[in-house]
């Protein structure tokens, strides 16, 4: 049977989200930080480096506004020089906002990548007709792009027009351009800001063509309930078990319980629950870092499939996740990135 999936965008004061709906569940969200962009995911900045950190292999830099970034990898940055950097994940209250060099700009059909000349295409575009005639095509349309950008076509440009490819390399390269020429100067500037929520969802969610797409439709959809459920750290399971998820400082903590369940496997029955859910959980509440998971008590034995169950939930997750394995108490971790602002923190009033 064929799904139903819908991507509906909302605007609240002056902040897009949009949600992504497979067969009326909630399947995504993102939204825009509180106060804009300008700090979010994806910014570009001209920063000035303060000092240069070899032992931890960056640097501290300033931004405007008195923010610091932390440059990975900026080791060999010397005090007072500048670089053209990028936000690479969410910052911690409190902590340097991490920031890369490797500056690259993604549509739905391409990106663009600074300092790395060069036209790539992606793996899975596998025709090696359709692979010769994009390579090709892309090649004419960079004649004009500065000699230090590069440029790689994602999957989906196997099966879009003409058209679609060639507004977005356009796109991508006019970023890549407003970088490059915002990069020299003595002081920190923002150059470009961080997407917004509605650009994520149709540069990620679009995979192919069988979406529909829908404007302030969120109280038509019932989002604002589907996204309540998400708000506490309870949840409740198949069989009657429960996962609690509880953010701290340092981890975001996750424990799964039987609850009335007390059949035989219901350990197994709990976890797998647990390990098919527990991405989608944290994609929407949008949080990362590292996370420790207290799985419920089962025999050894079923720890391969409940790891298993929980690789195939990730493998059409946004955020990169690693699974750091089983601990010698027992506990699962996961290593995911910090792209998102917590929904704790940016829930719209």
């Amino acid at each position: 049977m064929m799904m139903t999936r819908r991507v509906v965008v909302e605007r609240r004061a002056g902040r897009e989200m949009a949600a992504l709906l497979i067969d009326g569940e909630l399947e995504d969200f993102l939204i825009d930080p509180v106060g804009g962009n300008e700090f979010a995911h994806g910014a570009v900045f001209r920063a000035v480096v303060d000092r240069s950190l070899k032992s931890q292999g960056g640097a501290v830099a300033r931004l405007p506004g008195g923010q610091r970034a932390f440059i990975r990898g900026g080791g060999g940055l010397a005090a007072g020089s500048t670089a053209l950097v990028q936000i690479s994940s969410y910052a911690e209250s409190g902590k340097a906002i991490p920031a890369t060099q490797n500056v690259r700009f993604k549509r739905r059909f391409a990106i663009s990548v600074v300092n790395r000349p060069g036209t790539n295409l992606a793996r899975s575009i596998s025709s090696t007709q359709r692979r010769a005639y994009l390579a090709n095509f892309a090649k004419t349309l960079c004649r004009e792009a500065p000699e230090n950008v590069g440029l790689i076509l994602r999957s989906a440009a196997a099966d879009a027009d003409d058209e679609e490819i060639a507004a977005d390399i356009e796109l991508v390269l006019g970023e890549a351009d407003i970088a490059l020429s915002g990069a020299s100067g003595n002081s920190p500037k923002m150059l470009l800001p961080g997407p917004r929520a509605s650009e994520i969802a149709r540069r990620d969610w679009f995979r192919t063509n069988a979406l529909n797409l829908y404007a302030e439709g969120f109280d038509n959809f019932g989002i604002w309930e589907l996204l309540d459920k998400y708000r506490g750290d309870k949840f409740e399971m198949q069989n009657g078990s429960l996962m609690y998820i509880q953010e701290t400082k340092a981890i975001v903590a996750v424990d799964v319980n039987t609850g009335g369940d007390h059949s035989t496997r219901s350990g197994l029955k709990a976890n797998l629950n647990a390990a098919r859910i527990l991405p989608r959980i944290l994609r929407i509440k949008g949080l990362g870092g590292q996370i420790v998971v207290d799985f419920a008590p089962a025999p050894k034995n079923t720890r391969d499939s409940i790891v298993d169950a929980l690789r195939n939930s990730l493998r059409h997750d946004l955020v990169e996740t690693s699974l750091a394995g089983w601990t010698p108490l027992g506990n699962f971790e996961l290593q995911r990135k910090r792209l998102r602002f917590p929904l704790s923190e940016s829930w719209p009033e």
